[in-house]
Order: C-alpha cells, then sequence, then structure tokens
C-alpha cells in the first residue's frame, strides 16, 4: 500500500523548480550591443540597427518605446524570440560575419536555419542565401537534376542533405515555409529511399513528425507505385520498338546463321535494366552500361535517344505524381528569387 501524502508536504505547483539562469553566447556578446534576444535559454547581445537593417519585422518590434517594467541585462533591454538558439546562432553568422559565399558547401543545418528565419523575419538577403543552395540540390529542370547536381561538387552545396533525416526534415521546412517548388524531386528523393525516408527503417532512418507532413509517407508510398508502374511501361515500350529496329545488327547465338540480325537479343538486354522495385535517379541509360549487355551500336543510339526523350516526359509530370501544381507555376515562385 502506498503511503498517504502528509497535507503539509509542498506541491510541484506550490515549489516549482526555478529554471536555470540564461547562458550568455560565446559567439555573439557584443560589448557594445544594445539589445540582448534571448532563444530559449540562451541570449545573444548585439545591436539594433543591425537586425533592423537586415529586417521589416525587428525593426518594427525594436521601434516600440521600452517600458521600465521590462527585462533587462547590463542596462539592454531582453527581446525574447521563439526560435531556437543554434538558428539564431546560425542567423546571427550570416548576417555580421557575412560566412554566405555561394561557392562554399554550408551544413544543412545552417542552409534550414538561414530559410527558416530568413522567412519567418522577412530577412530577404538571409532567405536568399539559403535558397541559392536549395537551387542547386532540388532544381526544377531536368538537365541540372542530371548534370549540375553531380557535376558542380562543390559549389551553392549543402553538407549532410543526403542524409534520410536531412531529407525528413528539408520537406517539413519546405511544407512550412511554403516552398513548393523543392517538392517534386524532394518527394522523388523519398521514393527512392522508402525503407529510411517512409517506414523509418534502416541506417539512418527518420520520420516525418510536423502536422503538415504527415500525410506525406502515404502520398510518397503512392507515387512510389505509380512511377514504377509508369518506368516499367517505358521499359517495355522501349523493349518492343528495338524488336521492330531493321538497324539492329545483334546476330543469332553461336551455332546459328550469324548473317541473321537478331532485334530480340538488343530487346532483351534492355529489358534486363528494367527498374524492378527500385525507381531510377531519372538519368537516361548510359552508353557504358548498355555495352555491358553486348547491345549493338545502332541500337545503342536509338536507346539513349528514347530514354532521354523518356526521362524528359517523367519530369515533366513529376509533379503531378505528388499531386502538386505543374512546373510552369511552380517555377513562377522559383524565378522571384533569382
Amino acid at each position: 500500500m502506498s503511503k498517504r501524502r502528509r497535507t503539509d508536504e509542498p506541491t510541484a505547483e506550490e515549489n516549482p523548480v526555478e529554471p536555470p539562469p540564461p547562458t550568455r553566447s560565446e559567439e555573439f556578446w557584443l560589448y557594445d550591443g544594445n539589445i540582448v534576444l534571448q532563444a530559449g535559454n540562451v541570449q545573444f547581445k548585439v545591436h539594433k540597427g543591425f537586425l533592423a537593417r537586415h529586417s521589416s519585422i525587428f525593426e518594427t518590434i525594436l521601434s516600440m518605446p521600452h517600458t521600465d517594467d521590462e527585462p533587462t541585462v547590463e542596462e539592454c533591454p531582453v527581446l525574447k524570440v521563439h526560435d531556437e538558439p543554434e538558428d539564431i546562432k546560425n542567423m546571427l553568422t550570416a548576417i555580421y560575419d557575412k560566412d554566405h559565399d555561394t561557392l562554399s558547401p554550408l551544413p544543412f543545418r545552417v542552409v534550414a536555419s538561414l530559410v527558416r528565419l530568413g522567412k519567418k523575419y522577412e530577412m530577404d538577403s538571409i532567405l536568399r542565401m539559403g535558397i541559392a543552395r536549395l537551387k542547386k540540390e532540388f532544381p526544377v529542370n531536368l538537365f541540372p537534376w542530371n548534370f549540375d547536381r553531380k557535376l558542380q561538387a562543390g559549389a551553392s552545396r549543402i553538407e549532410g542533405i543526403n542524409t534520410p533525416a536531412a531529407l525528413v526534415t528539408l520537406i517539413e521546412l519546405a511544407l512550412e515555409c511554403d516552398i513548393l517548388w523543392v517538392l517534386p524531386s524532394a518527394y522523388y528523393r523519398c521514393c527512392m529511399d522508402m525503407e529510411a525516408t517512409l517506414f523509418g527503417r534502416g541506417e539512418g532512418a527518420a520520420s516525418f513528425t510536423t502536422p503538415l507532413s504527415q500525410g506525406v509517407p502515404k502520398l510518397c508510398y503512392r507515387a512510389h507505385q505509380r512511377l514504377l508502374e509508369y518506368q516499367g511501361k517505358l521499359a517495355e515500350a522501349m523493349s518492343a520498338e528495338l524488336i521492330e529496329n531493321s538497324k539492329c545488327t545483334s546476330k543469332f547465338a553461336e551455332g546459328r546463321d550469324d548473317s541473321v540480325p537478331d532485334p530480340g537479343r538488343c530487346a532483351s538486354g534492355l529489358w534486363a535494366l528494367k527498374p524492378n522495385v527500385r525507381l531510377t535517379d531519372m538519368t537516361p541509360h548510359r552508353r557504358s552500361d548498355l555495352l555491358k549487355e553486348e547491345l549493338c551500336n545502332p541500337c545503342i543510339g536509338r536507346i539513349v535517344r528514347m530514354s532521354q526523350k523518356a526521362m524528359e516526359e517523367q519530369w515533366k509530370n513529376l509533379p503531378s505524381f505528388f499531386d502538386l501544381p505543374t512546373w510552369e507555376e511552380l517555377k513562377r515562385e522559383y524565378d522571384h528569387f533569382n
């Protein structure tokens, strides 16, 4: 039997635990600062004018008169903001230290901070720093998806973006900040690694937690099935066209009349490259891969052209697989940041 609590014992409400005193930021406690931002339990002593110069929101807030009953630290008013301390630190680093060289990569956590707070506080220059890197990783055209994203290593790139956790966080950020043009290629990446990003299984697994993202796993699962079916039909169509290819130079197997072309051999080789339960990365068939399947040169050239056309068609329709607006509509928002 549990003991009855004595009536004279103080309750949690009567004797609350005092929160620890705020800590000062090591990076941003400026000796001549005149405003203290407090995010969580971390304080940053900075300059009103500098914040107001970069943000119309801060300009409005900081122009309000300070009353005697408001808290101060070192005679500076304290402004509490409902943001993560790391986000505030990353924002201040960007506006004070100008750490936004678009040719150097930034960690994903920093890019997320720039986008989130740039949007929230209407800091256009900060927002554009983050958007510039998102544009490289999540393009709105097929060509940069296939080439720029892979060949321009280090240019406007995001460190750590290829982990499941970062991809999930990015999608939640895009939904939160209404950056819809990121979503078609981001959702497609999720579909390429469903176990980790959608089902929370395997190495580096992550899960969607925000209210806006709760429907993402179901959305991507349905899209994955439709995309697999779509890519399978493309492979079937290309195989069928190869069988009718009068320029095919493949021959019958050993022991048969090798003067007779066998288009079926090239079609079978292409079928070996058909996606099974995993989606392709939407790059056209490469000549080197087709040579490994011992396809003839005329058929290889035809396959490369057909697969390029097929990938262009799939990219054009990609937003519709995820119930998103057309690329034309998404590009208007994308172009706003040029």
